[in-house]
């Protein structure tokens, strides 16, 4: 089957309206065209030397057109059409090829672009992920940033928050070999000496094997991610008690997690073995295993608790903590991690604060392990005001330890850009300001 879809926009809303910036609708157009700057290359440290580069604008960040001339990029005066969404055709084939008894069936599908059709933004190439996601996502594996040493002219730096950035298109074309079965029907005459079987056919089937394409990304089924092992700070987890019930839920240097039961569940294996068989790492976390220890399965793999009774717990501390009640916010906490996360019994946890900002602080950091990794840590250090301090971790490159103070402009988000360039009541000059952090060792 081969198919096309060409679409254009006759008409909008209003008196005479032919443009909808905020949806990116032209008359005219397609309604997938793309608006946006157009990217012409990276800007590189001989630009920056010899004057060309535009004011607020530095090596390694995304180099767009200047199409009106003045010697800057702004959202008025420097945006056209630069492609389409929408696959220029797609098509499918499939065919059944047979020999004596076997027979072989396959099916190829397909989306095409050319000319401009099928794009789409790259996160693996976006600056959007100038930060250490890309460290979380193991993404330095499948490309290399910009560097001094390494000039991309289509990879941007890692570090640096540009004051506009568009996402990096890339085609998505594909032809992809979704189906393969091979199928070996017995004889029958064989068959009958039986007195039992009156036909038998054996088959082997594979889906979506291989997928031809440019685009540096994944075209697979599911969540991408699955199967990364994410790490915790090897200097938080020292801070970590030994009676923290919680600091289990990370893997120790001597190779231990309590979150699976390895002999009931995988055979005779010590912790060490299968920890290593699996290819964790230490201070991998643990926290987020399969139901019932059962890996490779998908029950409950998709449930998102909105939150947890144990933060509505540390919100209660906080609160009273921080209202009028602080003995009663420390009361809370030391009644929440005694009885749910505490080993000795003979040795309770005692809060070691008794104001109500150092009750909060050590509130701050009940959180910080007990709401590891499920997405709270950056709006924490906002809303206290806090810094980020990773410069005493031993499991991460020295590139990656950093050491921001609190109120730093790189911790900021960004206003999207869609938001200012729809948004009548803002300007480019309401943006957040920009910054960047050196790793520590080399401050």
């Amino acid at each position: 089957t081969f198919s096309l879809n060409r679409d254009k926009i006759t008409e909008l809303y209003g008196d005479g309206a032919t443009q909808d910036l905020t949806n990116g609708w032209f008359v005219g157009e397609s309604i997938g065209a793309i608006y946006s700057y157009e990217m012409i290359g990276v800007w590189q440290e001989k630009d920056l030397y010899s004057g060309e580069i535009y004011d607020g604008w530095y090596p390694g960040q995304q180099k767009f057109a200047d199409l009106n001339g003045d010697g800057k990029i702004d959202a008025e005066n420097d945006r056209k059409i630069i492609g389409n969404k929408n696959p220029s055709c797609r098509f499918s084939f499939n065919n059944t090829l047979t020999w004596k008894n076997w027979s072989l069936y396959f099916m190829l599908n397909s989306m095409l672009g050319g000319g401009g059709y099928y794009l789409a933004g790259n996160g693996l190439l976006s600056p959007d992920n100038s930060s250490d996601y890309v460290i979380r996502l193991n993404q330095p594996s499948t490309r290399e940033y910009w560097t001094p040493e390494n000039r991309s002219n289509e990879s941007v730096a890692l570090f640096r928050n540009q004051q506009i950035a568009t996402s990096i298109n890339q085609s998505r074309s594909f032809v992809r070999l979704q189906d393969v079965s091979l199928m070996y029907t017995f004889d029958k005459k064989l068959l009958q000496k039986t007195g039992v079987i009156g036909q038998l056919q054996l088959f082997l089937t594979g889906k979506n094997l291989y997928t031809f394409t440019g685009f540096m990304g994944s075209y697979s089924y599911g969540y991408a991610y699955a199967g990364m092992w994410q790490t915790i700070n090897s200097g938080f987890f020292d801070e970590i008690p030994d009676e923290d019930v919680r600091k289990s839920w990370w893997i120790s240097t001597d190779r231990y997690s309590n979150a699976y039961n390895y002999s009931a569940m995988y055979g005779p294996y010590t912790a060490a073995q299968y920890l290593d068989g699996m290819g964790a790492p230490d201070y991998a976390v643990t926290k987020f295993a399969p139901y019932k220890d059962v890996l490779e399965q998908t029950l409950g793999a998709c449930d998102v608790p909105l939150i947890r009774i144990e933060e509505m717990q540390l919100i209660l501390a906080e609160s009273l903590a921080m209202g009028s009640s602080p003995g009663d916010g420390k009361d809370v906490l030391e009644s929440f991690v005694n009885r749910y996360r505490w080993l000795d019994a003979e040795n309770p946890y005692v809060c070691p604060a008794t104001t109500p900002e150092g009750i909060r602080d050590e509130i701050w950091r009940q959180r910080r392990i007990e709401l590891w990794g499920e997405g709270m840590a950056y709006f924490d250090c906002m809303r206290l005001n806090k810094g980020i301090d990773r410069s005493n971790a031993e499991n991460c490159g020295d590139e990656f330890k950093f050491k921001i103070p609190a109120g730093e402009a790189v911790l900021l988000y960004q206003i999207p850009n869609a938001e200012i360039e729809g948004n009548p009541a803002l300007t480019t000059a309401d943006q957040n300001p920009t910054g960047s952090a050196q790793p520590f060792l080399v401050q």
